[in-house]
């Protein structure tokens, strides 16, 4: 196995805004097994800035400005708009490839556990991961299989939606990434979109061929939808995720549309035709 911990070759960078007191990423990856460095990214207009020097002051932490990014991040909006994920998602690369890593893994600040899913006698269980380091080991060596696999990911709880007959469980993959990006540096995938970044970027570059994969072994969980103050909240509270959504409608309109998603309280969400959204290979008995 690749042991990119061992090699210092990996890192995780954590996108941080306006939250010093409640980045529970940072603690959840040590609680589950994760030794290896971690890179807190902010950027120099938050105003609690000099807050996670105080909060953090074992960790690297790296400032960059929106400014310098504004002209090479497409945020699909005629108006100029700071108050976005997109351009530390983007930073990202630059800052591993400073450090000298190979790999990286894109997280947001407000992880709260890391559990791994399993099924035993036909039911969904999940159980602490303690050993993070190896799995992040594994999902390298897994993104070093092929050059066209892109980035992959760990599972979000949505994707366990009707347990042991979830999408997920039972097609054992599913062809997108959210929450958790293990990138190499070299990685050509730039995020963009005032919101929707995510989405944004591995519908458009899967598309065109690049492979996203999330496994259903481990997942990680977090707080309600805008339900803590910082990062992306306040953005989506202004404008909802029916804007949210058309972001990525804009990008792909000929598989990307609008749905309702939800149990009992239900929001404005994306919704992808698989059937038409990734390049098909076709078997060689069809050659004329």
């Amino acid at each position: 196995m690749w042991r990119a911990m061992e090699k210092n070759d990996f890192v995780v960078i954590i996108l941080c805004h306006c939250r010093p007191h409640d980045t529970t990423t940072v603690d959840t990856l040590r609680r589950f097994g994760y030794t290896g460095d971690i890179i807190l990214l902010l950027d120099d207009e938050d105003p609690t800035l000099y807050e996670y020097y105080v909060e953090f002051p074992d960790l690297t932490i790296e400032v960059f400005s929106k400014d310098e990014l504004l002209l090479r991040t497409d945020i699909m909006n005629s108006n100029v708009n700071k108050s976005c994920g997109v351009y530390a998602r983007n930073m990202c690369f630059e800052v591993a490839e400073k450090y000298g890593y190979k790999y990286l893994c894109e997280m947001d600040d407000d992880y709260t556990t890391i559990p791994y899913r399993f099924v035993e006698n036909d039911k969904l269980y999940r159980s602490n991961a303690v050993n993070l380091d190896k799995v992040f080991d594994a999902y390298v060596e897994f993104l070093n299989t092929s050059e066209d696999i892109e980035a992959v990911a760990f599972a979000e709880p949505g994707d366990f939606v009707g347990g042991t007959g979830s999408n997920l469980n039972v097609k054992k993959f599913l062809q997108k990434c959210m929450g958790s990006w293990i990138f190499r540096t070299t990685a050509t995938t730039r995020f963009l979109g005032l919101m929707n970044d995510d989405v944004n970027a591995y519908s458009v570059n899967g598309m065109r061929g690049k492979l996203f994969f999330t496994f259903p072994f481990i997942m990680i969980d977090t707080p309600a939808t805008q339900s803590v103050k910082g990062g992306m909240t306040e953005v989506y509270n202004g404008v909802g995720t029916y804007t949210k959504t058309f972001y990525t409608i804009m990008l792909c309109p000929s598989f990307v549309s609008v749905d309702m998603f939800g149990d009992k309280h239900y929001r404005i969400h994306h919704k992808f035709n698989h059937k038409y959204a990734w390049p098909k290979i076709i078997s060689g008995r069809y050659k004329k």
